[in-house]
Protein backbone atom coordinates (compact mmCIF):
# COMPACT_ATOMS: atom_id res chain seq x y z
CA UNK A 1 0.00 0.00 0.00
CA UNK A 2 2.79 2.32 1.22
CA UNK A 3 4.75 1.62 -2.56
CA UNK A 4 1.84 2.03 -4.57
CA UNK A 5 1.19 5.53 -2.50
CA UNK A 6 4.79 6.26 -3.16
CA UNK A 7 4.49 5.67 -6.53
CA UNK A 8 1.11 7.31 -7.35
CA UNK A 9 1.50 10.35 -5.83
CA UNK A 10 4.66 11.39 -5.04
CA UNK A 11 6.99 12.51 -2.38
CA UNK A 12 5.60 14.38 1.19
CA UNK A 13 2.80 11.92 2.18
CA UNK A 14 0.86 11.99 5.04
CA UNK A 15 -0.55 8.46 5.69
CA UNK A 16 -3.28 8.14 8.53
CA UNK A 17 -3.65 4.96 9.90
CA UNK A 18 -5.10 3.54 13.23
CA UNK A 19 -1.81 2.37 14.56
CA UNK A 20 0.51 4.50 12.65
CA UNK A 21 3.34 4.37 15.26
CA UNK A 22 3.49 0.65 14.88
CA UNK A 23 3.18 1.31 10.38
CA UNK A 24 6.02 3.39 10.87
CA UNK A 25 8.30 1.23 12.69
CA UNK A 26 7.04 -1.79 10.02
CA UNK A 27 8.10 0.91 7.14
CA UNK A 28 11.37 1.51 9.30
CA UNK A 29 11.96 -2.01 8.65
CA UNK A 30 11.00 -3.03 5.45
CA UNK A 31 13.05 -2.21 1.95
CA UNK A 32 10.96 1.11 1.80
CA UNK A 33 12.65 2.55 4.46
CA UNK A 34 14.75 4.90 2.56
CA UNK A 35 12.84 5.63 0.17
CA UNK A 36 10.41 6.52 2.71
CA UNK A 37 12.21 8.92 4.55
CA UNK A 38 14.11 10.74 1.68
CA UNK A 39 10.53 11.11 0.25
CA UNK A 40 9.88 13.20 3.19
CA UNK A 41 6.61 11.79 3.62
CA UNK A 42 5.30 10.51 7.65
CA UNK A 43 2.46 9.07 9.02
CA UNK A 44 -0.20 10.10 11.49
CA UNK A 45 -2.96 8.47 13.75
CA UNK A 46 -6.48 8.99 12.37
CA UNK A 47 -7.55 11.49 15.15
CA UNK A 48 -10.68 8.90 16.85
CA UNK A 49 -8.03 6.36 17.57
CA UNK A 50 -5.78 8.84 18.87
CA UNK A 51 -7.43 10.23 21.25
CA UNK A 52 -7.50 6.57 22.90
CA UNK A 53 -3.77 5.75 22.41
CA UNK A 54 -0.98 6.49 24.73
CA UNK A 55 0.51 9.91 25.16
CA UNK A 56 3.97 9.41 23.51
CA UNK A 57 2.15 7.88 20.20
CA UNK A 58 -0.25 11.32 20.35
CA UNK A 59 2.48 13.28 20.95
CA UNK A 60 3.76 12.66 17.65
CA UNK A 61 1.49 11.22 15.41
CA UNK A 62 -1.78 13.02 16.33
CA UNK A 63 -3.09 15.33 13.26
CA UNK A 64 -3.35 18.24 15.80
CA UNK A 65 0.63 18.35 16.54
CA UNK A 66 1.18 17.78 12.46
CA UNK A 67 1.78 20.81 10.65
CA UNK A 68 0.16 20.85 7.53
CA UNK A 69 -2.25 18.21 8.42
CA UNK A 70 -5.44 21.16 8.14
CA UNK A 71 -8.44 20.04 9.04
CA UNK A 72 -8.07 16.49 8.06
CA UNK A 73 -9.59 13.42 10.46
CA UNK A 74 -8.45 10.89 8.16
CA UNK A 75 -11.29 8.68 9.63
CA UNK A 76 -13.13 8.53 6.48
CA UNK A 77 -12.22 5.13 5.73
CA UNK A 78 -13.51 3.68 8.91
CA UNK A 79 -16.81 5.61 8.42
CA UNK A 80 -17.29 4.23 5.48
CA UNK A 81 -16.82 0.32 6.56
CA UNK A 82 -18.87 1.08 9.33
CA UNK A 83 -21.50 2.38 6.91
CA UNK A 84 -21.01 -0.41 4.59
CA UNK A 85 -21.69 -3.05 8.02
CA UNK A 86 -25.33 -2.25 6.96
CA UNK A 87 -24.85 -5.09 4.19
CA UNK A 88 -24.08 -7.76 6.62
CA UNK A 89 -27.77 -8.52 6.72
CA UNK A 90 -28.50 -8.33 3.22
CA UNK A 91 -25.46 -10.46 1.84
CA UNK A 92 -25.07 -13.06 4.94
CA UNK A 93 -27.20 -15.29 3.29
CA UNK A 94 -26.64 -14.14 -0.58
CA UNK A 95 -24.26 -16.11 -2.90
CA UNK A 96 -20.62 -15.22 -3.36
CA UNK A 97 -21.74 -13.42 -6.73
CA UNK A 98 -25.23 -11.32 -5.33
CA UNK A 99 -22.80 -10.93 -2.24
CA UNK A 100 -20.17 -9.00 -4.46
CA UNK A 101 -22.95 -7.11 -6.77
CA UNK A 102 -23.98 -5.75 -3.38
CA UNK A 103 -21.42 -5.00 -1.96
CA UNK A 104 -20.37 -3.36 -5.64
CA UNK A 105 -23.27 -1.13 -5.97
CA UNK A 106 -23.39 0.00 -1.91
CA UNK A 107 -20.24 1.68 -2.70
CA UNK A 108 -20.52 3.06 -6.03
CA UNK A 109 -23.66 4.51 -4.24
CA UNK A 110 -21.55 5.92 -1.95
CA UNK A 111 -19.15 7.54 -4.62
CA UNK A 112 -22.23 9.21 -6.38
CA UNK A 113 -23.25 10.29 -2.84
CA UNK A 114 -19.72 11.43 -1.92
CA UNK A 115 -19.27 13.59 -5.58
CA UNK A 116 -23.12 15.28 -5.34
CA UNK A 117 -22.11 16.57 -1.74
CA UNK A 118 -18.58 17.71 -2.87
CA UNK A 119 -19.42 21.38 -3.25
CA UNK A 120 -21.17 21.24 -0.16
CA UNK A 121 -18.48 19.41 1.53
CA UNK A 122 -15.97 21.99 0.34
CA UNK A 123 -17.68 24.79 1.11
CA UNK A 124 -18.04 23.75 4.86
CA UNK A 125 -14.34 23.39 4.79
CA UNK A 126 -13.29 26.12 3.68
CA UNK A 127 -15.73 28.34 6.15
CA UNK A 128 -14.49 26.50 8.99
CA UNK A 129 -11.13 27.40 7.83
CA UNK A 130 -11.48 30.75 7.28
CA UNK A 131 -12.98 31.06 11.16
CA UNK A 132 -9.98 29.26 12.48
CA UNK A 133 -7.65 31.93 10.70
Amino acid sequence: MVDKALSTLGDRLLIGYDIACKLSVTIGSSSLSSRFLTSGSRTCVDAFHGYSHNYGCQDTNHPNVIEGAGLEDFGVMERIFSMSNQLASVTRYASAYTRRLSIDAFFRQWDKDRYLNLGQTLHRNYSQALQII
